[in-house]
């Protein structure tokens, strides 16, 4: 679109010049930042607003005149379905019933939803025949006059009963709108990827795989939006061109590259300055990537760290930037 002008760089602290990317939505870039570019994989959503997205270069309407969303990726589209609160339901429990859950975090300095696995853990699938159906507001063109229900209560269920039927219930719905997306597509979904909030949840982890009877995978990241309009900044800047076609078009190129960079770092003795260990590629990529972006974000570019030089006219508008820069975070 542009670059951020002198006049936005003072008044925001961000920097002179910094291209300006337009991306996508906050869904198409979780789409993206999960890996989903094709109908045959699956992105699921586990925030506030539970989805299920499939990428197509084909404009399909999950439900008749309900449009398909633009994707990040030129002429695509995301094909979604949705349960209106999703993870939402998940600060509802919290909130009506969590508060034990509440104390023990704030003595123990961790989240309430964290805790909650053990209450998932405690009960067998299927909740012992306690159903939730998680329809508190409308959600896929239903009318307003849809509800939620809880049914198949007797006297052995508990408060984590509840919370599993939640889970559980939320589960079906996705995955019923897994199968009439492939309807509509006539593709079948081979690979599911989840992110978001409640992705962190191993116990749920476990619950989709079992209620979706497939492999489910979770990127090293729940912040996939981020992450997608990160690539897509990368890509409008041809910073990550080559490594963005391979994934999009040739995965078999990724293993090249993951050892081409690893290479390079090693023999320019990036490694140390990184503190990989060699031993594992997966945990020394993410270790450089944090190197790269904490070095990106260090003031010293543009010839602000020459020793014994005051910088003069551009240089010293800049290192006066520099100095009152809020950094992020």
């Amino acid at each position: 679109l542009g670059r951020i002008t002198l006049q936005a760089a003072t008044e925001t602290g961000i920097p002179n010049g910094l291209p300006l990317i337009a991306s996508g939505s906050d869904k198409a870039c979780e789409v993206l930042g999960t890996g989903c570019i094709d109908s045959q994989t699956g992105s699921l959503s586990y925030g506030s607003l539970a989805t299920l997205n499939i990428a197509s270069d084909k404009y399909i309407e999950a439900i008749p005149f309900y449009p398909a969303y633009p994707g990040v990726i030129p002429k695509t589209f995301n094909i979604e379905m949705m349960v209106q609160r999703g993870y939402w339901m998940v600060s509802w429990f919290k909130k009506e019933f969590g508060l034990h859950e509440e104390r023990v975090a704030a003595d123990q300095k961790v989240s309430p939803e964290s805790l909650f696995d053990e209450l998932l853990a405690k009960v067998p699938a299927g909740s012992q025949g306690l159903m939730l159906q998680p329809y508190w507001s409308p959600s896929n063109g239903d009318g307003p006059e849809t509800r939620g229900a809880v049914i198949g209560f007797n006297e052995e269920h508990t408060r984590a009963h509840l919370y599993r039927a939640m889970i559980e219930g939320l589960t079906y719905a996705l995955r019923e709108g897994k199968e009439l997306l492939e309807k509509r597509s006539k593709t079948k979904i081979t690979r599911l990827v989840v992110s978001g909030g409640g992705s962190q949840s191993d116990q749920i982890m476990q619950i989709t795989a079992d209620i979706f009877g497939m492999t489910v995978f979770r990127p090293h990241t729940f912040e996939t939006s981020s992450l997608g309009a990160a690539i897509a900044g990368a890509v409008g800047v041809a910073l990550v061109d080559e490594y963005y076609e391979a994934a999009g078009i040739d995965p078999r190129r990724i293993e090249y590259l993951r050892r081409e960079i690893l290479s390079m770092t090693s023999s320019t003795g990036l490694d140390k300055d990184a503190g990989l260990s060699g031993e594992d590629e997966d945990s020394d990529l993410a270790k450089l990537d944090s190197y790269l972006c904490e070095l990106k974000e260090a003031q010293i570019r543009d010839g602000l760290h020459i020793f014994g030089s005051s910088p003069v006219n551009d240089l010293e508008r800049d290192l006066a930037i520099a100095l009152v820069r809020v950094p992020r975070g």
